[in-house]
């Protein structure tokens, strides 16, 4: 906004912040000569926690060049940076000061170098669970680094941040969602989480494939994906962790504008107050519309809106306050005519206050305080006389409030305890008419569904954890957790242990066995397939086995092996052949799916490296999972026997080209046939489609101006347009009586080649 078209009747209320601009240029001045450590010490008693190591800035590096002006981290970013320095958000509101990266662009998933030193690390940042992979921020051995920026290289469709974590192992995924399985668990069986707030079902178009997440990769710091055997800080999912850190600002001002074929955004963020305080905003809309609108085709009108905002503050005494919100909208109407049309409204809200604590004595607590509103609506109808008749209505309503603490002491540098407590309350309700009937039933003449529900519960949880290192060597940690959820009066431990052991100066081990359960949580009723209760909390036992390898001093061999046991699984549904559809409640092949029990196995074998401008992996996995049913073990529907995904970046002063592949075995599939007039399904998933195979590029131009950059992209999904089966179409002729007579099917694929351009203005 042009600062001259202010009024008069707002001077008032800004004069106070212009004191405060001129106070934060005129503070903590360096001059040139003086030693950069005390600069560091005048910033800290101004209340700006900067950290450092005395190894990386020594005592005798002395300011060169008094900077010219800015607010006094652009300052001593300006400072420290002749000495290959640069600054970095740090944990709760501190600053870092670290290497500064490469001047090429890293844009290809690479794991941080393992750094081995005869002094062991800091206790506090030892990772000593195996199956954490992260994406961001420098982070110790037997994880993988992506930066926001790199996240934007990847070939994502559509801006988005949660379709970066397809390219990792372990992880299965359509190409057609943003949603994905990790290690063989259901999609649900995954905790999402910004800032510490969970997440609930944060997709667009969710009920139409979910194909975008609600994340966009501009307002991130990092990602964080434990794939298995996670600490107990985390509860109540089964098989996987997303954790994401929204950025920090660093300049005083930013902001930003990014258009391209599927999304249109704006971002503005800065410091204030002398850098104490930061703020971030982003507002995102999908462009789906418009392209129908352009295309003159028939399809509907899906709409979709995320908003995200937040504000934090630096207090004196290592406290720092965050206030944030999440704020999401989707209006859609879809028609595949003549076989369905439906629509939806989705309004979700996340609002949020933390607050953090990091005293110099060894001593950290974290506070957070949330309310979460899920609700939406959905309505529909089949006209399909070969298939169903029948109609839709649902609304749900979903609110949560919750409180967290977290606490950490560190006792030596031999020992380190944490714990923590969560107390949710939430409250929903459904609304569901539904009625459908089959003219050639598979397993079910119709179906009909008229209730109305409310439920209110509590969940609670607390844990506790020992991290200790009785060797040099060797790290381990023994973790202990509680759960407990009011409306099934089911409550649940979980002990967890992890060992890291470091062999030689190139290698290490990792263990990691634990018990983990997931709750049925209130917003997650199947209403719309006629279910009115709650199941007990499922279980699963992990074991992981990991080993690393540094390759000389650009390359990492990643080896893991993992099994989960899974007990007390709840009932699900799916449809055995049209996987996607519009409504898939009301098709002929919804079936329910009741395990006794499952597991899942596997082993991956993964390489990242680094070869002049080139970045570059590759991986590779063979993987089992399946579940009891009363006709014996069968394979779940997102099983990969096997896998490989692999590609590079080539990064160059203006240039960078990231091409990503993907190729995995068919997904398992139930045949369908028409036998003595009847339409029947064979063995529950006993055939296969054919393999999948895509190749996505994406090549992004940096352009500097004078007052701004410009980038600008082409990005292609499935550039070789490879047909990949994902589902089947079939219809069903009658003769006069209305008997079955004849059976026709034919696979329906996931997407073909989809080519998007666009561009971002930075300012």
């Amino acid at each position: 906004m042009d600062p001259h078209r202010s009024s008069r009747r707002r001077l008032p209320s800004i004069l106070p912040w212009a004191i405060l601009l001129v106070q934060a240029t005129a503070a903590a001045q360096p001059d040139a000569g003086s030693r950069v450590v005390d600069y560091i010490e005048q910033l800290r008693r101004e209340g700006i926690n900067v950290i450092y190591s005395d190894e990386l800035l020594t005592g005798d590096m002395r300011v060169r060049e008094a900077p010219a002006g800015g607010g006094p981290l652009e300052r001593l970013g300006s400072v420290i940076a002749p000495f290959g320095l640069t600054l970095t958000p740090g944990p709760r509101g501190t600053w870092l000061v670290v290497a500064s990266p490469r001047e090429s662009l890293p844009t290809a998933p690479t794991p941080a170098r393992p750094s081995f030193t005869p002094s062991p690390p800091q206790l506090e940042h030892v990772v000593v669970t195996a199956s954490r992979y992260a994406f961001g921020r420098p982070t110790e051995p037997s994880t993988q680094r992506l930066e926001r920026g790199q996240i934007e290289a990847l070939p994502t469709l559509g801006d988005d941040a949660l379709r970066a974590t397809h390219v990792l192992p372990g992880v299965t995924s359509s190409g057609l969602s943003s949603r994905f399985n990790v290690r063989g668990g259901d999609s649900d069986e995954t905790l999402l989480s910004i800032d510490g707030v969970r997440l609930y079902d944060p997709f667009h178009l969710r009920g139409f494939q979910s194909l975008f997440s609600s994340i966009s990769p501009r307002i991130l710091d990092s990602v964080e994906m434990h794939t298995g055997g996670y600490p107990v800080e985390f509860g109540d999912r089964m098989s996987a962790v997303v954790d994401m850190t929204s950025a920090t600002p660093i300049a005083s001002r930013h902001h930003e504008v990014a258009v391209s074929t599927l999304t249109t955004s704006v971002l503005s963020s800065g410091r204030f107050a002398r850098d104490r305080g930061a703020w971030l905003t982003s507002l995102r809309r999908g462009n789906l519309d418009l392209l129908v609108d352009a295309s003159g085709t028939d399809i509907g009108q899906p709409q979709y809106t995320d908003f995200f905002s937040k504000v934090s503050f630096a207090l004196d005494s290592g406290w720092n306050v965050t206030g944030g919100m999440l704020l999401l909208n989707d209006k859609i109407s879809l028609r595949d005519e003549p076989v369905a049309a439906a629509g939806a409204d989705y309004d979700d809200s996340y609002l949020w206050v933390r607050v953090d604590h990091e005293p110099r004595t060894g001593f950290s607590s974290s506070y957070l305080l949330s309310r979460s509103r899920v609700g939406g609506s959905r309505d529909g109808s089949i006209a399909d006389p070969s298939l169903a008749f029948g109609s839709l209505t649902e609304d749900r309503r979903f609110v949560v409030e919750a409180l967290k603490a977290d606490w950490s002491l560190e006792l030596s540098d031999r020992s380190l305890l944490r714990w923590g407590a969560e107390l949710e309350s939430a409250n929903a309700a459904y609304d569901v008419s539904l009625t459908a009937e089959f003219p050639a039933p598979i397993l079910s003449d119709g179906t009909a569904v008229d209730t109305a529900l409310d439920f209110d519960g509590r969940q609670q949880g607390a844990y506790a954890a020992w991290r200790f290192r009785p060797v040099e060597r060797l790290t381990a940690e023994l973790g202990l957790r509680w759960d407990r959820q009011s409306y099934t009066d089911d409550s649940q431990l979980s002990p967890r242990a992890h060992a890291l052991f470091d062999v030689g100066s190139r290698s290490t081990l990792r263990a990691s066995w634990g018990r983990y359960y997931q709750a049925q949580g209130l917003d997650e009723l199947q209403a719309a397939d006629g279910v009115a209760r709650f199941f007990p909390a499922q279980e699963a036992e992990h074991v992981v086995l990991g080993f690393e390898r540094l390759l000389g001093d650009d390359a990492v061999l990643r080896i893991e092996a993992y099994r989960k046991e899974l007990e007390r699984l709840r009932p699900r549904f799916e449809n055995l052949v049209t996987r996607v559809g519009l409504l898939p409640e009301l098709l002929p092949d919804r079936v329910m799916i009741a395990p006794t029990e499952g597991e899942a196995a596997g082993i991956e074998i993964a390489v990242d490296g680094r070869s002049g401008a080139w970045e570059w992996w590759v991986s590779a996995a063979r993987a089992e999972a399946r579940d009891r049913l009363p006709q014996g073990w069968r394979r779940r529907s997102w099983e990969e026997s096997w896998s490989a995904k692999g590609g590079g970046t080539w990064s160059g002063p203006r240039w960078s080209v990231t091409v990503a592949a993907t190729a995995h075995s068919g997904w398992p599939v139930t045949a369908l046939a028409l036998v003595d007039g009847e339409l029947t399904a064979g063995p529950f998933n006993a055939e296969r489609f054919e393999s999948f195979a895509s190749v996505d590029v994406k090549a992004t131009r940096r352009v500097e101006l004078e007052r701004l950059d410009l980038s600008w992209f082409v990005e292609v999904t499935n550039v070789l347009n490879r047909d990949n089966p994902c589902c089947v179409d079939y219809t069903v002729d009658y003769d006069a009586a209305g008997r079955p007579t004849e059976f026709r099917q034919e696979a329906d694929y996931w997407l073909p080649s989809v080519p998007s351009i666009g561009f971002l203005l930075e300012f």
